[in-house]
């Protein structure tokens, strides 16, 4: 660890008051109207494209959000997945026709990957049963609960097994990267870069959000040691002292995002070691587990 290391101030993404003047001359606003220092509140712009498809796009945090009616699927559960890697690859296709810089954004998964989920099920020798597709038709019914984790199955052997059903919609993830390293809240949740949902069986792109990144401005303070680095790894970092047994696999240099408490549109990107692993929380079931120590002093 460096003695010295570098912080990133990500602003926000409304206009400045230049901006908003020459935003205003285009609509016709009389400058004296706008005034001498405006501060730009919010700016939200609406649209809908050639492919009709309707537009929202947030300037604070340089967010769109996007869905088209007309390729809206049926919610009714489907019979089968298209392969992963077709899902994301029409992912990054659809990203790379809209402009968005990629730059910004980790590999696309699947969140949940049912096609992996059900080979898997398949060779524990398990099947679907009544309830089980009672939870995956609840599953493809909302958008919300898309992100979900599939049912638990249980054995064909004690269960009257049914046709497998799945989502008609496929949920494809692109955590939010700076300088290609993954940035994470405190509790060791990755931030989001882009959520696309798909047709599962056609890979048509229906709706989602993705972010527009900005360069950052750069300051240096002064680091932790490697010792201080260490303890706080020990003691649970940001996310405090576990609640289990916590066994890490690798700890890799990452950031750390927080909001800024004066200014919310802006947040910070603090250097940081992300611990990876497993927990094992005293009932004995286990979990994937993150541990997030910011390296700043």
């Amino acid at each position: 660890i460096p003695p010295t290391v570098t912080v990133l101030r990500v602003q926000s993404g409304n206009p400045t008051a230049a901006e908003l003047r020459n935003l205003g001359a285009a609509f016709n606003i009389p400058g004296e109207t706008i005034g001498v220092a405006p501060q730009t509140q919010t700016l939200t712009l609406q649209w809908i494209d050639d492919q009709g498809a309707e537009w929202t796009f947030n300037g604070a945090n340089r967010n769109f959000e996007f869905s088209n009616p007309a390729k809206i699927v049926k919610t009714k559960p489907v019979a089968e997945w298209l392969v992963s890697d077709g899902l994301l690859e029409a992912a990054r296709t659809f990203l790379a026709t809209k402009g968005v810089n990629t730059r910004h954004l980790g590999a696309p998964y699947l969140e949940p990957d049912w096609t992996a989920w059900w080979a898997n099920e398949q060779k524990l020798g398990h099947c679907m049963n009544e309830a089980a597709r009672a939870v995956v038709r609840s599953i493809s019914a909302s958008t919300a609960l898309l992100h979900a984790a599939p049912p638990a199955l249980p054995s064909a052997q004690i269960t009257r097994c049914l046709t497998p059903e799945f989502p008609s919609r496929a949920v494809v993830q692109f955590n939010a990267t700076q300088d290609a390293q993954g940035i994470f809240k405190g509790d060791g949740t990755p931030i989001k870069g882009a959520t696309l949902y798909l047709n599962a069986l056609t890979s048509e792109v229906i709706s989602g959000s993705f972010t527009q990144p900005v360069d950052p401005e750069r300051s240096d303070y002064p680091g932790l040691t490697l010792e201080e680095a260490q303890l706080k790894l020990a003691q649970g970092g940001q996310g405090g002292t576990p609640s289990g047994d916590v066994a890490l696999d690798e700890v890799t240099f990452e950031w750390f995002w927080i909001q800024d408490q004066k200014n919310p549109t802006d947040s910070y990107l603090y250097p940081a070691l992300v611990g990876s692993g497993i927990i094992t929380y005293p009932d004995g079931k286990t979990a994937p587990y993150r541990i997030v120590v910011p390296l700043v002093k």
